[in-house]
């Protein structure tokens, strides 16, 4: 961190009170949520956990049911692990106890990369694979967004056995390499670190405007990414460099194997739909799904996103899973 910065965002706890348990069954819907209730939601105990880990300290979100079926999130690039608080009724709805962990060098998790001090790919999926030890998960769903669908892959390369149902990649990133992904990528080069992070408040305000509590969270999660921007924190620029291929990722997309659903949208900006076809035809077990009329940033497509939470929950429900 930065001298002369403090944390506002931390709040060490891995306790979930018997209050904590009723907020989060207190029935309240997004579309309708008051700014009390959001504020009630942004500091509750589960949305701010710091936990220790072998690895180093690490901050994890969570949201939904705390006995539903865990799901972990895997954020986009500069994306905090708050961002799912933007879903906690989805999760409860469909029975889903899901949690999100800052990447090094966000909030309160350590920039723990020990080798070279560059970010490893790897070393960040040992990481999630240690907390749901500790936390007693066992078998879970695996869900990102854009960036994250790097650290997802390389989970389901490394630890298959710890996942149930397929992995679910929601606008995910492509290698840079990819035919028909160069041109947008080095598109994106010149305005990194800043370009994600703008895009995202364009597309996103309009979108939770629906309700003051809605708008609330969001605004928190979106100053939050400027926080870690702004404060010398190291996760943006470590990121970029996995965004960007200034490190080898380890594997290649094509090496994997497991079950997995990718969902862009046909008018996505980042990530060319062209450059995914082109991928996916390479990939073992992929079923490639197309949102007519999207962009990039499927994860504030509210419609979007109830289909997919009620799409999981029936997954992890049936006994084919």
């Amino acid at each position: 961190m930065a001298v002369g910065t403090t944390n506002q965002y931390s709040k060490s706890t891995t306790v979930t009170t018997t209050a904590d348990v009723n907020y989060y069954n207190s029935g309240y819907d997004s579309h309708t949520m008051t700014l009390k209730q959001a504020k009630e939601l942004w500091n509750n105990p589960r949305s701010k956990q710091v936990i220790t880990l072998s690895s180093g300290r690490v901050g994890v979100c969570e949201v939904g049911d705390p006995k539903g079926f865990p799901v972990i999130w895997f954020t986009g690039n500069m994306g905090p692990a708050f961002t799912i608080l933007l879903y906690e009724s989805f999760a409860r709805r469909y029975h889903i106890r899901m949690l999100c962990v800052d990447r090094p060098g966000y909030n309160d998790t350590e920039d723990c990369y020990s080798k070279r001090g560059v970010p490893n790919v790897f070393e960040f999926v040992d990481m999630v694979n240690e907390l749901t030890v500790f936390l007693g998960i066992y078998k879970f769903g695996l869900v990102t967004f854009s960036l994250g669908a790097v650290f997802g892959l390389a989970f389901s390369l490394r630890y298959p056995e710890r996942l149930k149902g397929p992995l679910h990649l929601i606008s995910p990133w492509v290698s840079t390499s990819t035919p028909g992904a160069s041109a947008t990528m080095n598109r994106i080069a010149r305005y990194a670190p800043n370009f994600l992070i703008h895009d995202e408040e364009t597309i996103t305000l309009s979108s939770f405007s629906v309700s003051p509590g809605r708008s609330y969270l969001y605004n928190q999660v979106y100053q939050n990414g400027i926080w870690n921007l702004q404060s010398g924190k190291s996760g943006p620029h470590n990121d970029w460099m996995v965004a960007l291929e200034r490190v080898n990722w380890g594997y290649k997309y094509e090496e994997t194997s497991y079950p997995t659903r990718i969902f862009i949208g046909d008018m996505d900006e980042e990530v060319p739909l062209v450059a995914w076809k082109h991928m996916s035809e390479r990939m073992k077990n992929v079923k490639f799904n197309v949102v007519e009329g999207a962009k990039h940033y499927l994860l504030y497509r509210m419609d979007f996103m109830d289909d997919l939470f009620k799409m999981i929950h029936q997954e992890f429900t049936s006994d084919n899973t």
